[in-house]
């Protein structure tokens, strides 16, 4: 059956019955210059447009003004929203939690303040048990603030409609009773998309990562914790958005899968630079190619926060700066053991 050939400046229509699913074999860049050439399925703010050496036309995102309003037309109609320097900002947040109905609440994260600039990569570090999940989730709302306040682009967190701007990458995936199909379309109807609409993106995605179309009639709790992960991956970047929140991103997926990952990522930060991406990872030999900035968290609060300009290894800086604050903590108790012998 023939196919139309795929021009990267309009949208493609494949002449098939129910989905509209191409046989013809394309390459990586062929398939993810589809998936970004529909601008009309995507949720991001359409500022304004240039096109790039291929003659695609892109969307580019907020500018870097500090205060007043704009008016961005969404793929839901036309809005003004408060215009921020920052995707995210952090303010003075402390979150607790019981550990048992018998215990007292006990501080999770204490007096967090932090801000994540527009277009870039702010990469999160820190031990188990940081305080780094419980943030992110914080941010998205997922659980509540004792103290403190949090802005996306300038608007309350807690505005359903901050939140909708925001793809997001669980560290894991607990969804059970749902085949993976119906929940890929439960994301589309979130955003307003058609059952073709839908299928179309479901198919650009799969096939650049290779998940086997079969799959898509299975329950999501059948799927490894590997093809979970790419789950959790396609609903974050199922349309565009402003900004997007990575928990341990490239857990349990092999080589092969990883590196198309990040080779997914880079392509998306040349074709939308005003993306603002905040990434939770331990694996800093892989990250230390994109971040532009770094927070360091230890036992629930900010120790460090930097800009970083990959002179140093990642790994090295990290291990560096955890002997200094551990250094600095052995000094303080060495200085309140003698005031007490005294």
């Amino acid at each position: 059956m023939a196919t139309k050939k795929i021009t990267p400046t309009k949208k493609v229509t494949h002449p098939t019955k129910k989905v509209g699913y191409s046989t013809k074999k394309l390459s990586n860049k062929e398939i993810m210059t589809k998936a970004f050439s529909d601008t009309k399925l995507w949720g991001a703010d359409k500022v304004s447009e240039y096109l790039d050496s291929n003659g695609m036309k892109i969307i580019t995102k907020r500018d870097k003004k500090s205060t007043g309003t704009k008016e961005v037309k969404l793929h839901t109609g036309t809005k003004k929203v408060p215009v921020s320097k920052y995707a995210i900002e952090v303010n003075d947040i402390t979150v607790s939690a019981k550990k048992s109905i018998f215990t007292k609440r006990v501080n999770l994260i204490s007096n967090v303040s932090f801000n994540v600039p527009i277009g870039n990569v702010t990469v999160f570090i820190g031990h188990n048990g940081a305080g780094k999940t419980t943030t992110t989730k914080a941010i998205l709302d997922f659980v509540k603030l004792d103290t403190g306040s949090i802005k996306i682009f300038g608007v309350d967190h807690k505005n359903h409609n901050s939140r909708k701007d925001i793809g997001y990458i669980p560290e894991k995936n607990d969804i059970k009773n749902i085949t993976v199909n119906e929940f890929f379309h439960q994301i589309g109807a979130f955003y307003d998309l058609n059952t073709k609409q839908t299928n179309e993106r479901v198919l650009d995605l799969i096939k650049f990562f290779d998940f086997s179309k079969s799959n898509l009639k299975k329950r999501i709790n059948k799927l490894s914790s590997g093809e979970k992960k790419i789950i959790n991956f396609i609903q974050a970047f199922f349309v565009q958005h402003s900004l997007i929140l990575m928990d341990e991103p490239t857990d349990n997926l092999d080589p092969q899968t990883r590196d198309l990952f990040w080779e997914f990522i880079e392509h998306y930060r040349k074709q939308h630079p005003q993306t603002s991406f905040l990434i939770v990872t331990h694996n800093l030999d892989e990250i230390q190619k994109y971040a532009d900035y770094l927070i360091f968290m230890n036992k629930g609060i900010i120790k460090q926060t930097m800009k970083y300009d990959g002179h140093e290894g990642l790994r090295h800086l990290y291990k560096n700066l955890r002997d200094k604050w551990n250094s600095k903590v052995d000094k303080d108790s060495s200085q309140v053991s003698s005031k007490k012998v005294v």
